[in-house]
């Protein structure tokens, strides 16, 4: 979607989803995904050159996945810009 110049529909969509895996419980650790909601809400907030919303969104991709690598570096981008 973003990729088709979609950019509010796939923020509206992403922050859903990252909503709803935020809400999952955490028994017996985070459910598996590929790539965390927060975390690729927060490369497409980079991309459209919003490095606060990225920042926020890498920081609760790293509340749910601590030292994540990609959460990381992803956090590290948006605090230089």
């Amino acid at each position: 979607m973003a990729t088709e110049g979609k950019t509010a529909g796939a923020i509206d969509l992403l922050t859903a989803a990252a909503l709803d895996e935020r809400g999952m419980p955490l028994e017996f650790g985070p459910p598996f995904v590929d790539k965390p909601g927060d975390e690729l809400l927060g490369e497409l907030y980079l991309d459209q050159k919003k490095p606060a919303q990225a920042a926020e969104a890498f920081r609760l991709a790293l509340e749910r996945a601590p030292g994540r690598r990609v959460s990381v570096e992803g956090l590290a981008r948006a605090e230089q810009r």
